[in-house]
C-alpha cells in the first residue's frame, strides 16, 4: 500500500462498497489494493463502525506486578529457560503469581534482559 493513503477511510468505502454489491476483486482493482487485502478488510470489518476500523494492537498490554517480573526473570537468569520452560514449572510447582495468568510467558524478552545490564544485582539478591 502506498504511503500517505488513509487506511481508515478506504476500509470504510471498501465495505461500503461490498455491501453495494461489489465484488473483493472489483474493490481490490479500484483502490489498487491486493485482493487478499480487500477480502480480509471485508472479513474483519463487515460489522464495524468507522471509529472501529483503525489499527489497533492485536494484544492487550499487560501490567505485571514486580513480584512476577524479579520471579520470571530470576528463572531466567538462573536457569536461561524460556517461557515455556517458565510456564510448566510454574504450573508443575502449584506457583501462584498473584492471580496474573501465565504473564511469565511474556516477561522479559532477550531485548529486555539485555537492557538490564547493570541490574544483575537485584536478580542474583532474590
Amino acid at each position: 500500500m502506498r504511503e500517505g493513503r488513509d487506511v481508515v477511510r478506504m476500509r470504510w468505502w471498501c465495505i461500503r462498497k461490498h455491501d453495494q454489491g461489489w465484488s473483493g476483486n472489483k474493490i481490490a482493482a479500484h483502490l489498487q489494493i491486493p485482493r487478499s487485502t480487500a477480502y480480509y478488510w471485508i472479513a474483519k470489518y463487515g460489522r464495524c463502525r468507522k471509529e472501529e476500523m483503525a489499527n489497533k494492537p492485536n494484544k492487550l498490554m499487560m501490567v505485571v506486578d514486580d513480584r512476577t517480573r524479579k520471579f520470571v526473570l530470576r528463572l531466567r537468569e538462573k536457569h536461561d529457560w524460556g517461557p515455556c520452560r517458565i510456564e510448566r514449572h510454574i504450573s508443575i510447582n502449584h506457583l501462584s503469581c498473584r492471580g496474573e495468568s501465565f504473564l511469565y510467558t511474556h516477561v522479559a524478552s532477550k531485548h529486555e534482559r539485555d537492557e538490564l545490564g547493570d541490574h544483575q544485582d537485584v536478580l542474583s539478591s532474590m
